[in-house]
């Protein structure tokens, strides 16, 4: 009866083991393009501390380039030279440029007076980001409402899209 429950047992272990290696597989293969937000959803106002200390208060803008983001986050230095562009065309448009990260401490303040940075957010957006995976790059329209949205690294493909997302905002 005991060799019944040493075949189960080790059955049990490497089914578990199994699982294991498969999430430990999902979680480091890169998910560039997933959409975590519906088209239209609704954000609330931006307002949080920044990186220097000091308060963003929310403010209306006609359009807002989020980008969840960490100085660690290898995928975020892959698309630095798109979120360039994207970030230069959304400011060309007199959108407001937001960088925030999922953790405190995880971005440091830059000497770019155009982007702000903010280590704490309120807790109506904290309700509504999913910092699932970073970078996350969202663009809303002077609502709050999602327009363009990509988590992961963005190609040339998706910096188009999100390009002509911002245009069409005029």
């Amino acid at each position: 009866m005991s060799n019944i429950y040493d075949k189960l047992l080790k059955i049990v272990i490497c089914a578990l083991i199994a699982g294991d290696i498969a999430y430990a597989v999902y979680a480091l293969l890169p998910r560039s393009g997933i959409n975590l937000y519906e088209q239209h959803t609704a954000f609330p106002q931006i307002s949080g501390i920044m990186y220097d200390g000091g308060f963003m208060p929310s403010e209306p803008a006609k359009c807002v380039l989020l980008r969840v983001t960490a100085d660690g986050c290898p995928h975020c230095r892959e698309d630095k030279s798109q979120y360039g562009q994207l970030r230069q065309s959304a400011r060309s448009l007199q959108c407001k440029v937001i960088e925030v990260s999922p953790r405190a401490g995880q971005i440091k303040g830059s000497s770019d007076p155009t982007v702000a940075h903010l280590q704490y957010v309120d807790m109506q957006l904290a309700k509504v980001l999913i910092p699932y995976e970073t970078p996350e790059t969202i663009v809303l329209d002077n609502a709050g409402r999602v327009v363009w949205t990509r988590e992961g690294a963005m190609d040339d493909s998706a910096l188009s899209s999100a390009v002509k997302s911002l245009r069409a905002l005029r």
